[in-house]
């Protein structure tokens, strides 16, 4: 469960990913099982680090979120030493150890179920990654290149966090979601009145999400993410991602602080007409 926010990401990289749609450097399938609720991926996102050696020698640091192109954070890097980039550090009763630099991956399918022991259960003690590497910069009055030796220890605040549900309930939802189709141009019309719990009930309404599918499709796929407005009377979304001749299906979530989502509500059948 992803605890920061980050109001402009794309909606493809704020939720979870199928099951078995990434492959890790260790060749394992992730993630092994489907973590959300409502037939939908949950909302924890996997963002993979890398340090990959380029032609000249040196390293990049690279960033991947939910298995999309890699960011490149940083370029000219080396090993110190011939050490491992990456360290782990596990809390067991003695204190912190080193588990070394892995590969270590969680293959158990839930958390805390009777397979999740030993080398899968150890994912979840790691309470530090420790970070090592020389960095290449340039020294302006020498005009020369000089390396720094950088070390960082990055420790998981998220490891072993007790979720407090301090929103209270799952937010109640309670409303008709309307999908009305267009011709010029292709469209779908959406509307919703405003969840019992935005203006009433628990008042902890943070987030509209709306999902849409093909009816040939299993799973809907987040197309809208929507804040709360006190001034509308109803939201209105408009859909110009459609393809003449298809029909689909509409879903809508309502999310609170936690954040929990509630049960989603599906529209009817809607029909795209043919171009």
């Amino acid at each position: 469960m992803a605890l920061y926010t980050l109001p402009n990401v794309p909606l493809t990289e704020t939720l979870g990913v199928d099951s078995g749609a990434l492959v890790l450097p260790n060749a394992q399938r992730y993630p092994e099982a489907w973590y959300g609720g409502s037939g939908i991926p949950g909302p924890a996102e996997t963002i993979q680090f890398s340090f990959a050696q380029l032609s000249d020698g040196d390293y990049s640091l690279t960033r991947s979120v939910n298995g999309l192109e890699a960011d490149t954070l940083l370029r000219g890097l080396q090993q110190v030493n011939g050490t491992e980039f990456l360290r782990y550090e596990v809390m067991d009763r003695s204190g912190l150890r080193s588990i070394g630099s892995g590969p270590i991956w969680h293959y158990a399918p839930i958390h805390d179920s009777p397979g999740d022991t030993g080398f899968s259960a150890l994912t979840d003690s790691i309470k530090l990654v420790l970070v090592r590497f020389k960095l290449r910069t340039q020294d302006r009055r020498a005009i020369k290149n000089l390396w720094r030796e950088l070390s960082i220890a990055v420790s998981l605040r998220n490891a072993g966090l007790v979720r407090n549900a301090s929103c209270g309930d799952a937010p109640r939802l309670e409303v008709v979601l309307t999908g009305e189709p267009f011709d010029v141009p292709l469209r779908v019309e959406l509307t919703w009145p405003p969840a019992f719990d935005e203006r009433d009930g628990e008042a902890d309404v943070f987030q509209y999400t709306l999902y849409r599918r093909r009816v040939t499709d299993a799973i809907p796929r987040p197309i809208a993410s929507i804040p709360p407005d006190a001034a509308k009377p109803e939201y209105n979304y408009t859909d110009t991602d459609v393809v003449g001749g298809e029909t689909y299906v509409y879903s809508l979530g309502a999310t609170d602080c936690t954040p929990t989502q509630s049960t989603l509500v599906q529209s009817a059948p809607v029909t795209v007409n043919e171009d």
